[in-house]
């Protein structure tokens, strides 16, 4: 019997968004043909993230309280283990540490 395996390639965007506790949440086309914004929340931070397909070199975060936002490349995603935003730095219920060792992006 064989297993089909959903996960995103490790390393990936996708697998990084993941680990952050980001979800999928939509996505909408570009102005140039063939190519998308896919956007990915985590809800409980205030937090939206963005990368253009299938170019995935830099993913855009945005705080929604504070429409602060910062770009950072895939490579740079690979370094950061949470992202800060203004509800979580100030104990928004279900915000949690994060479990592994990196940098913060901090939008605050």
């Amino acid at each position: 019997m064989a297993i089909l395996d959903l996960r995103p390639e490790k390393g990936s965007i996708l697998d990084r968004l993941l680990r952050l506790g980001l979800v999928y949440d939509h996505e909408e086309q570009d102005t140039e043909p063939g190519k998308t914004w896919q956007y990915w929340a985590d809800y409980s931070k205030s937090l939206i993230a963005r990368f253009l397909h299938p170019d995935d070199a830099e993913v855009i975060f945005t705080d929604q309280d504070t429409r602060l936002s910062k770009t950072v490349s895939a490579e740079e995603l690979k370094t950061i283990s949470s992202v800060i935003t203004w509800r979580s730095k100030n104990g928004a219920p279900g915000t949690v540490p994060p479990d592994e060792s990196g940098t913060d992006l901090d939008l605050t």
